[in-house]
């Protein structure tokens, strides 16, 4: 359902973590309000040290909440828009073996990536020894037509933060957003689902087929062109992972709901000027970036 090849580096850097966000627990949501207008959700969840969605850890936990509501809704969601706020209150995440307090890694993969995850560049990323944390989202979302506008920022704060555990602690803040706009070519607009309070799968006017029986063309499917501007600022009080600043533009081909093609060109700007032993790796990375994706 995403407008680009990746998500923002918010994904990695807070919401999925090192697992991707594969963590077991249990949640509970509702509609609320005249017509479904809001959704509230909260949850609470087991953090992992591992690929396979288990913890050998003691203690570890995570308390997420969520609450959106629809200020606007007409003409089957081509007009709307849409506020949110989340919140979570978690513990870091015991190392199987290691004793004392848990670690938390924040990092990002860029925003073009391909063949094997272990192989993919890390431009920004920080593992610190630390006790809970607390993190603040706010979301807005506005469709008009054609046009869809998003965005999301989050503050993060680590409490007792350190890179080893002889070290004296503190309270380190990192933050990160993004603001992304798309529009349609064809008479096409963004699905929103009231249900999740997200957006759902394109569903093209017409589907996309090359010729019909006479040998002429038939469909041309849905056809959008996007552009995301990316933060993410993982410094603060010399415990420093870097900072970015991505921008990509995008091109979409939406053949039906199931297949689509992707097209993207990526520049991030790496500031990693203040992480140590890094001083010399500041500067642009660029990327091109082709997905077809197809789900059944």
């Amino acid at each position: 359902f995403l407008p680009f090849m990746e998500r923002s580096f918010n994904q990695d850097a807070f919401y999925g973590g090192s697992f991707n966000g594969f963590t077991p627990g249990i949640t509970i949501f509702d509609n609320y309000g005249r017509d479904d207008m809001g959704l509230w959700n909260v949850g609470l969840f087991k953090p992992t040290n591992n690929v396979f969605g288990s913890s050998s850890g003691d203690g570890d936990y995570a308390l997420t909440g969520r609450v959106t509501r629809l200020l606007n809704y007409q003409d089957e969601g081509r007009q709307l828009v849409h506020l949110g706020l989340s919140g979570r209150q978690a513990s870091t995440i015991s190392q199987a073996g290691v004793p004392g307090e848990g670690t938390i890694s924040f990092r990002t993969r860029d925003a073009v990536r391909s063949g094997l995850s272990a192989g993919w560049p890390v431009p920004a990323g920080i593992t610190l020894i630390g006790d809970d944390m607390q993190w603040a989202n706010a979301e807005f979302a506005a469709v008009n037509g054609p046009w869809t506008f998003q965005s999301e920022y989050l503050v993060s704060g680590l409490q007792d933060a350190r890179l080893i555990q002889a070290a004296p602690g503190q309270t380190v803040t990192y933050h990160g957003g993004y603001m992304q706009m798309g529009f349609y070519l064809t008479d096409d607009h963004d699905n929103y689902s009231k249900e999740r309070g997200a957006f759902d799968r394109v569903r093209p006017k017409s589907n996309f087929y090359s010729v019909d029986r006479c040998g002429a063309a038939k469909g041309t499917g849905a056809w959008q062109v996007v552009f995301r501007y990316n933060h993410l600022d993982l410094n603060d009080k010399g415990l420093n992972g870097g900072i970015l600043d991505g921008y990509t533009t995008g091109l979409n081909w939406f053949w039906n709901p199931n297949m689509k093609w992707q097209f993207n060109y990526n520049i991030t700007d790496r500031d990693v000027s203040q992480v140590a032993g890094l001083a010399g790796g500041s500067g642009n990375i660029y990327a091109y970036g082709m997905r077809l994706a197809m789900d059944f």
